[in-house]
This record gives C-alpha cells, structure tokens and sequence, in this order.
C-alpha cells in the first residue's frame, strides 16, 4: 500500500497536472478511434506503444537499471492494473461509440468513481470522510442528475 505523503506543494499538485494533459490527448485520441476498428485491436496497438514506452522510461528514469530486478518487487496488483487498463480503454471506446459527448463522458464516469471509491477508502482502507465531502458527493450527484437530463 502506498504511504501518504505530504499533501501540499508542486510534488502533491504535478500528478494532476500531469492527468489532466494526458487525459486530454487521451479522450481526444480515444474519440478520434476508427468506429469499425476492433476495440481489442486498437487497444493492443495501444498497449504495444505502452509497453516500449514504459521499457525505455524505466531505463531512462530508473536509478536501479535491472529490470528484472524491478519485476521482482511487483505484486497482484501490476497485472491487476493491466487487466483493469484494457477494460477501461474498451469501455471508453465503447461509450464514445454508443454516442457519447467527449465533453460529458468522463464528467460522467469520473463523478460516479470519486463516489464509489469514497466508499472503498472507508471500507477497505479505513480513509476518514468528512460531512464536507459527503455534502460535496451529493452536490457531484444533483450535478449528474441535471446533465444527463438536458
């Protein structure tokens, strides 16, 4: 499990900088997929770049170069993740398919998640939750509620 870190300056802010400029390019590219292409077949081609992608940044910003060594630190939850990914980049695709506007789908599913995942930190990982924060999942909600009716 990760150990909490603290919670304030660039460090705590750069991995949502870094998310939200990825998930553009992201849900651009993810919009921009061929709708007769396999979804299966896009989403390799994808995760074959992943893969030299992330083979060359582990050497390239790894201090420890043996990777096999690296592989050996892993858990369940590498090839959890992996299989998690090429669900997530399938069902995507299959939203912005279904019809979906790129400026509400992941509004959507992102809303949705933060309440889910409010309850698995309490249940699994004994997270506090503050009346604020319920009060701010109720309000994500009633937000939800008014954009999927207009």
């Amino acid at each position: 499990m990760a150990t909490a870190a603290k919670k304030s300056g660039m460090a705590f802010y750069y991995p949502v900088i870094l998310m939200i400029i990825v998930n553009i390019l992201y849900n651009v590219a993810a919009k921009s997929t061929p709708a007769d292409i396999d979804s299966f077949a896009s989403v390799f081609l994808s995760y074959s770049a992943c893969f030299i992608a992330s083979f060359v940044l582990f050497f390239a910003t790894s201090k420890d170069k043996n990777y096999p060594r690296a592989l050996k630190k892993c858990n369940w939850s590498a090839p959890a993740m992996g299989l998690a990914l090429v669900l997530m980049e399938v069902a995507i695709l299959l939203q912005y398919r279904a019809g979906w506007d790129v400026s509400i789908a992941c509004l959507v599913l992102y809303v949705i998640l933060a309440i889910c995942l409010m309850i698995i930190g309490v249940l699994a990982f004994k997270e506090r939750v503050s009346v604020s924060r319920i009060v701010g999942c109720f309000v994500c909600f009633g937000g939800l509620v008014l954009l999927m009716m207009f």
